[in-house]
């Protein structure tokens, strides 16, 4: 319907937030659903994806037609205070940003990347177009630091990007990625690892403590089908993959080699869109939350 709805956990929900601590709501809930929500109106076509940045002062959002939107949720009226960013030429399919909550990257069908200073007060003025995909961006990974930046999607290349530099744009490396199109990526919190995975049915979790990685250090095999979707536990010991083959699987990182085993989740009977990890430390706590073609979660 291309709007953004922002909502407030503390009056959504009869079940509360295990994360968060907030209590449940009333079970009848609000009287008027909308009221627990703000909608944020700007886009004009299809809302494709979306991000906060961790210090929660924005958030960016894009869509259908390439138009990207940075929103100010500190301001006093989120809805209203919004930049229209420099637009992509065709869709975009991925909005991710850094740690530190300075930078944006969005990528799509243009078959380019474009890297936003959210810093800046116009953001369009600076932005950086990272060159040299061969087709359309499917995923995009900051490392922990903020200092490295990989991208990739169509034509199996993983493209790595140092954000140190003033031009980021001229510091591109490729390395030879998956057999196929790349869908996701990610980095390991404590900076050790990336992992990826395509639709050859594979991860691989490259080595990036030295910089750009050469080759990956470890497959992991499991899947028959392509890889949509990955996270890493907040101790960086446990990866979830969700698949096309329905089924997500665990993979355990302090394994000498940690494609020797995993555990398979089973239960869904259409792909496995997404996959997350509560971000508890202990791994008692720990909750893994998958959601799928199948209509469920």
């Amino acid at each position: 319907d291309t709007l953004v709805r922002l909502w407030d956990l503390k009056k959504v929900g009869a079940v509360g937030c295990p994360t968060t601590g907030y209590p449940p709501a009333p079970t009848s809930g609000p009287a008027d659903p909308n009221a627990a929500s703000i909608v944020l109106s700007g886009h004009t076509s299809i809302v494709r994806d979306l991000a906060f940045s961790p210090d929660g002062r924005w958030l960016v959002s894009a869509g259908g037609n390439g138009r990207v939107i940075r929103w100010d949720l500190l301001g006093t009226s989120p809805g209203a205070q919004f930049t229209l960013l420099v637009s992509h030429k065709q869709q975009v399919r991925v909005v991710a940003i850094s740690p530190d909550s300075r930078w944006a990257i969005t990528g799509g069908d243009s078959a380019e990347a474009r890297l936003w200073d959210l810093s800046a007060p116009h953001p369009s003025a600076t932005v950086h177009v990272l060159p040299d995909h061969s087709g359309a961006v499917h995923t995009a990974a900051f490392s922990p630091d903020s200092q490295m930046l990989m991208t990739g999607g169509d034509g199996n290349l993983l493209h790595f990007w140092d954000l140190t530099r003033p031009d980021p744009e001229a510091s591109g490396i490729t390395v030879p990625g998956q057999n196929s199109v790349i869908r996701a990526a990610v980095f390991t919190p404590n900076g050790r690892w990336l992992l990826t995975g395509g639709d050859d049915n594979l991860i691989l979790m490259w080595d990036v403590r030295a910089g750009t990685p050469t080759a990956p250090t470890f497959i992991l095999r499991g899947h028959a089908g392509p890889i949509r979707s990955l996270d890493v536990s907040a101790d960086s010991a446990l990866l979830v993959s969700g698949s096309e083959d329905n089924t997500a699987r665990a993979w355990d990182l302090t394994l000498p080699d940690p494609g020797a085993r995993s555990t398979l989740l089973p239960g869904h009977r259409g792909p496995v869109w997404a996959v997350g990890i509560s971000p508890e430390l202990a791994p008692e706590r720990r909750r893994i939350v998958t959601g799928s073609g199948d209509n469920s979660a």
